[in-house]
């Protein structure tokens, strides 16, 4: 299994924000070091947002809920649905990702915390009124 950093850095997406449906790099220079509390070792560096990325992100997001807000239920659910399903292929990786971030045991990333995200989605598609 693909460390989640190498699986990022591989993939094009670390350093970056997904803004308005495309990876961008920041407007800003920053990043700070993700450090994994079980041993103490940089894991990674992550871009940090300044006030133009937000800006774009908000900006985004309000265009986004124009035509979101009217897309009838059953198609958002189906798109929650599919969501669901990327969860679960990649349930390890996120599993891992929470062991190297938050220091969590693996079983428990994989017992609790990735799960957890999973039930999340299912929950919030059942929540979805049909229009």
């Amino acid at each position: 299994m693909t460390s989640p950093v190498r699986y990022l850095a591989e993939a094009g997406f670390l350093g970056k924000f997904y803004i308005d449906g495309e990876w961008r790099k920041p407007v800003g220079s920053a990043t700070a070091s993700v450090v994994n509390p079980a041993t103490e070792q940089r894991i990674a560096d992550v871009a940090l947002g300044n006030d133009e990325d937000v800006d774009s992100a908000v900006a985004a997001a309000r265009k986004a809920f124009g035509s979101w807000s009217l897309t009838p239920s059953a198609e958002r659910a189906a798109l929650l649905d599919r969501v669901h399903g990327l969860l679960l292929e990649r349930l390890e990786l996120f599993a891992q990702a929470l062991t190297c971030e938050m220091g969590a045991a693996i079983t428990y990333a994989r017992r609790a915390s990735a799960p957890m995200c999973r039930a999340l989605i299912l929950r919030r598609c059942a929540q979805s009124p049909v229009r």
